[in-house]
């Protein structure tokens, strides 16, 4: 239980970025619509799950335990690429 994931879309498609903290491994996935993205949160059960700030309040993916909002810029591909390469 060392996962941590972060999702990024809409509610047709999303990306979902999966890190294990322990190992290092890192692995990204397309997955479309709620329903699938649920289920594949329910499989890998993260402990945090860090999604955009400016997603509306309430959505089905707030329910899971672990999640934090992050400000929308660090969902960014510039913002993302320069924090891995850190």
């Amino acid at each position: 239980d060392n996962l941590i994931a972060a999702v990024l879309g809409d509610e047709r498609l999303f990306g979902l970025a999966v890190m294990d903290i322990t190992s290092g491994n890192f692995s990204v996935l397309e997955i479309k619509g709620w329903e699938n993205l649920l289920a594949e949160l329910e499989r890998i059960n993260p402990v945090e799950l860090m999604i955009p700030d400016d997603w509306p309040q309430g959505l089905p993916a707030e329910k899971r335990r672990g999640v934090r909002r992050r400000a929308p810029w660090d969902f960014e591909r510039d913002s993302a690429f320069k924090s891995l390469c850190q």
